[in-house]
């Protein structure tokens, strides 16, 4: 085989200037030195110890590439299991088994609304990254063309991508093998629900925004209560200082107390669990930032020195918050991105999922200055 290598300058060692001085100078038969073949015989010697370390480095390198290979195909594997028997269940006969409980109900839209699914095209890209990468390290080893270490940066960049690899494979391990044990107990329980377990679903879903609403609701009434009994305290003084510019006063105060009172419940309804989760691709702190001065020039900057939500003058720029589809895209994009580091939201394949989308947007529209008021958004 044909090895292709850096040549290394000889260094003569202080050892060897003793075994130098010791040597006679004469020549052999052939007219070498014995200086000559010492420094020969040395250098060989290094360059291929230099060969065999290079050699090492680019099959630890095949091998790293061989076991991210195996775990991309896993993610496509699991990828495809999730679309095509987990989410079937929403409207399968085994997921009538689930529909039967409310508790699996329960865990199974929990274990759904956590993943943060990949899109096709985004298994793909890691796809080509992978043998991008490897590539030349696959050539080098075939053709016999180790030419010194393996880049640091190729290096660097393969050890990257397995880790982007393994972090997308975890939850779909994770969420599949916790939704098959789920129902395969249902299963063995033999009772079917009713309805299909997407109709328990948005059973559920239904149930908690009423609550939620319910809630709200009872935090406006009580509000409105205190500002009722202010406003009769104010009318009972008007009366007894017989003043317009007393009424007049009160009247402000009123007004200021109405207003304080939506605030609050604005800057509650910003802050509970619900509208955080949600908005989570936008408002969970982190070191990458978004920066966007018109739609065809925006980016994502990482490694920020102060983890910080996203600005909400950044999806404003871009058209995010436009009530239109284009507006819902250029949202969905932004949640959904590879490079926000940020929880995702699913892909958006129907026209129940831009419904949510189109939901999210209002609910960011309402509630972005606030948010930004709160340090949940960035300006």
């Amino acid at each position: 085989m044909k090895h292709s290598v850096f040549i290394l300058a000889g260094v003569l060692l202080p050892g060897l200037a003793g075994l130098v001085a010791g040597c006679s100078q004469g020549t052999g038969a052939n007219g070498t030195s014995d200086l000559d073949k010492i420094t020969s015989a040395r250098e060989s010697n290094q360059l291929q110890e230099d060969l065999a370390l290079a050699t090492s480095r680019y099959s630890e390198l095949l091998e790293k590439g061989s076991r991210t290979q195996t775990a991309l195909d896993e993610l496509r594997r699991l990828h495809t299991q999730w679309n095509t028997e987990v989410m079937a269940l929403l409207q399968s006969e085994d997921g009538r088994f689930l529909a039967a409980d409310e508790a699996d109900v329960k865990a199974f839209r929990a274990h759904v609304e956590s993943m943060n699914p990949v899109s096709e095209d985004t298994i793909g890209n890691l796809s080509t990254s992978l043998n991008t990468l490897i590539a030349p390290v696959k050539t080098a080893m075939t053709e016999g063309s180790v030419a010194g270490m393996p880049n640091p940066e190729l290096v660097t960049r393969l050890a990257d991508l397995d880790v982007r690899i393994q972090d997308s494979l975890l939850p779909y391990e994770s969420a599949v093998s916790a939704i098959q044990a789920l129902a395969a107990t249902a299963k063995s329980r033999g009772t079917r629900g009713m309805q299909t377990l997407q109709q328990e679903v948005d059973v559920l879903k239904s149930a908690e925004a009423a609550a939620r609403a319910a809630k709200i609701e009872s935090a406006r009434l009580e509000a409105e209560e205190e500002v009722t009994q202010q406003l009769a305290k104010a009318e009972q003084d008007l009366v007894r200082v017989q003043g317009e510019k007393k009424r007049q006063e009160l009247e402000s105060q009123a007004h200021e107390l109405r207003a304080q009172a939506e605030a609050d419940a604005i800057k509650a309804r910003a802050t509970n669990s619900d509208t955080i989760k949600r908005l989570a691709p936008f408002v969970k702190k982190t070191k990458v930032i978004f920066e966007c001065y018109s739609p065809s020039n925006c980016r994502w900057i990482p490694g920020q020195t102060l983890a910080a939500p996203l600005s909400f003058g950044a999806l404003t720029r871009l058209g995010a918050l436009e009530p239109t589809q284009l507006g819902f895209e250029q949202l969905q994009s932004v949640a959904t991105s590879y490079e926000n580091d940020r929880p995702k939201w699913g892909s958006a394949d129907t026209p129940e999922d831009w419904e949510r989308v189109k939901d999210n947007q209002k609910l960011l529209r309402e509630l972005g200055p606030t948010l930004v008021e709160l340090g949940h958004l960035a300006p």
